[in-house]
Formats: structure tokens, sequence, C-alpha cells
């Protein structure tokens, strides 16, 4: 009598230490999940209103935000390496004319005497023009030994990363948006 008493007692205390911890545990801003949502899209254009604000009456606010453009846009900057792949180096490039960027490549003999030879693989704002969706390049990842296959990720507007196998043209992920994947060879 005295053991079922207790394994009562215990098993008691488990439900309600469960629930304790289920209830400690939940997210109060699980909402902001729903990134279509009219409560989220609210709260986002409340909190954007809010910064803008504070930014933009600064007085050096659009001074700073030229420098910066012009920066980022000159044609002097240095093609950083993206990836060694084999005889060919990778690099995604933004510039004024590609604002969203294009993932080229150069024969690495030619990028390390300092005149590379680019090619480019894609091109994400023609991707975009063409499919009337605005795509934000996340990466690739490239098949090795031969680097022919790439799984590459982009997402419609910065969202969640959408990830396609270069050469199957099948999408690795989900989406409603129209498919970024194609079937090209990385070259």
């Amino acid at each position: 009598m005295i053991r079922a008493s207790l394994a009562a007692l215990a098993l008691s205390c488990s439900f309600a230490a469960v629930a304790m911890a289920a209830e400690e545990n939940s997210d109060p801003y699980l909402w902001l999940e729903d990134i279509e949502g009219q409560k989220a899209l609210d709260w986002v254009k409340k909190e954007n209103a809010a910064t803008d604000k504070l930014l933009l009456t600064r007085p050096r606010f659009e001074a700073d935000r030229k420098r910066a453009r012009e920066i980022l846009d000159d044609d002097r900057q240095i093609a950083g390496p993206g990836e060694v792949m084999g005889d060919v180096i990778t690099n995604f490039w933004r510039d004024a004319n590609n604002p969203r960027g294009v993932w080229r490549q150069s024969p690495v003999d030619a990028y390390l005497a300092g005149k590379p030879e680019w090619t480019v693989l894609i091109d994400v704002d023609a991707l975009g023009k063409a499919e009337t969706q605005s795509w934000v390049w996340h990466g690739a990842d490239c098949l090795a030994p031969d680097y022919r296959r790439c799984l590459v990720s982009v997402s419609p507007g910065g969202t969640t990363p959408m990830s396609c196998a270069n050469g199957t043209g099948r999408p690795k992920a989900s989406s409603t948006a129209a498919s970024p994947c194609r079937r090209r060879r990385a070259a």
C-alpha cells in the first residue's frame, strides 16, 4: 500500500514537473516565425520606423551612406578568393552593376598572376530578373575532385536558403517561389 502511494506521488510530481518545464520553455516570440503573418509584418514595420527615425535623422547619415556605397562599389576592390577547386578559384562579387552579385571563377594561375580571367557561373541579378524574384546568395558547395556538380544555396528575398543541385535542376527544399535551379555545369 505504501509503495503504491509513493509511486502515485512520484508519478504525479513527474507530470507536474513536465508541465511546468513546458510552460517555462514556451517562446513568447514564436509568432515571429510566421514571416508572412500580419502580426509579424506589423511588428517589423513598427521596428523599421523606429530605426529609420534614429538613423535617418543623424546629421551625417546621407554622407556616411554615400561614402559606404562608394567603397562597396569601387572597382579597385581586391577580388578575394572563395574556394580553390582544382585548377580554378571562385569568387562571389558584388558591385554597382551587380548588387545581388555574381559567382564566378578564374584559372588559379591567372588569379595568382594578378590578372584573373573571370567566367560568370551564376549571375544572381540576371536570375532574379528572369524569374521576377529577388534572390539572395548564400553560397555553393562543389563535389570534389572534379567540381562539376555544385549544391547552390539561395533564398527568396533573404529568407531561409533553398538549396539546388547544380546539374539536376531539382530543388533540395520545398518552396512556393519559382525554382532557382538550372541545369548548368561549372566549367
